[in-house]
């Protein structure tokens, strides 16, 4: 029956045949579709991922390390030295990278190696001289900030680090060379300025010294040393206003800087208003109870308001502080005489 049902319908026969087939060629067709797209996204990945230069690592390492991720950068600088063994700056870059990371054991092994490839960097010599500046090792401190400066003379953070060196040894003229050198090459150079006003003060240059927190100020005008440090120096020159402005505005950067209140109490002391001194001077101890010289100034202030109490209840914890032995005999003859004062009232 099936047979003769066949035979007499050939067109039928026909198209169940074509049904059967058509699926059959349809996956052959998608096999080859997915085998071609697998050899042309390996070709892809031969041509623009395998084959990419150590430069491509390198410079996406520096992306990483620019927003703190090390793990990253550690890997794209692993790659970027595969590919090329002798990339100094990828090893000048994993000695930054270690660091950051506090390993300064690992990142002079780095910079080592970087100066191996390339004697001339300078500023693995500079970071390598940092290094040792922290560790207080002056002398190979000063060997690699020299011989950074060999390489680059208008290097103005090696010339501050000079700087640096030659004022931990006592050296301040030298220090204060090197510092001017430093902002003569780099005006923005605000750590240089910052310690080169200090130094001014120390030598009682004040008007200097106020000239250069003022460049400090001018290129980082939240700067908290800058503020607080200019208050010093324009209350030995008996400028309290200004000084007052500089405190309060220390202040406003960092309301717990005790030392930024003491002295805007000192202002006020100057000013001879010994109330507003008092309220600073306490304010400076409550953010640090161990704050011997506000101690000490803030028993003036109570003298000055004849509180004589109240002055040598506070001078007698301030000799419970103070390590100053010479000052301590001094106190004490002013002790005696505030309480002789109190015996007459």
């Amino acid at each position: 029956m099936i047979w003769e049902a066949l035979i007499s319908s050939p067109d039928e026969f026909s198209n169940i045949r074509k049904r059967s087939v058509l699926p059959i060629i349809i996956w052959i067709v998608i096999a080859i579709l997915v085998l071609l797209a697998g050899i042309a996204g390996g070709v892809y990945y031969y041509l623009k991922i395998a084959r990419r230069p150590p430069e491509w690592y390198y410079n996406r390492s520096l992306d990483y390390y620019r927003v703190g991720d090390f793990e990253k950068a550690q890997a794209d600088l692993q790659s970027t030295l595969n590919l090329d063994p002798n990339y100094a700056h990828a090893y000048y870059t994993l000695g930054l990278v270690a660091q950051h990371q506090g390993d300064m054991k690992k990142a002079i092994e780095y910079f080592e190696k970087t100066l191996e490839l390339d004697p001339e960097d300078s500023d693995a010599l500079y970071n390598r001289g940092r290094i040792h500046y922290t560790d207080e090792q002056y002398d190979k401190a000063q060997k690699y900030f020299e011989q950074a400066l060999n390489v680059k003379p208008e290097d103005s953070d090696s010339h501050y680090c000079m700087g640096l060196v030659h004022e931990t040894r006592g050296d301040n003229d030298m220090a204060i060379e090197s510092y001017k050198t430093a902002v003569k090459s780099e005006p923005h150079n605000k750590n240089a300025w910052l310690f080169l006003g200090k130094l001014y003060d120390k030598n009682q240059e004040f008007a200097e010294a106020i000239e250069a927190y003022l460049k400090v100020l001018e290129i980082d005008p939240n700067n908290l040393e800058g503020n607080y440090e200019i208050s010093i120096s324009l209350a030995k020159s008996g400028e309290w206003e200004r000084t007052i402005e500089y405190c309060k505005k220390t202040i406003e950067i960092d309301s717990n800087y005790a030392k930024a209140y003491n002295q805007l109490g000192l202002a006020y002391y100057c000013k001879n208003e010994p109330e507003s001194a008092i309220k600073e001077y306490q304010t400076a101890i409550e953010l640090d109870p161990d704050y011997a010289t506000a101690l000490n100034n803030l028993g003036y202030a109570f003298e000055k308001l004849e509180k004589y109490q109240d002055a040598i209840d506070t001078f007698k914890s301030y000799l419970e502080q103070t390590n100053q032995a010479d000052e301590i005999d001094e106190i004490k003859q002013h002790i005696t005489l505030l309480e002789n004062k109190l015996l007459e009232i």
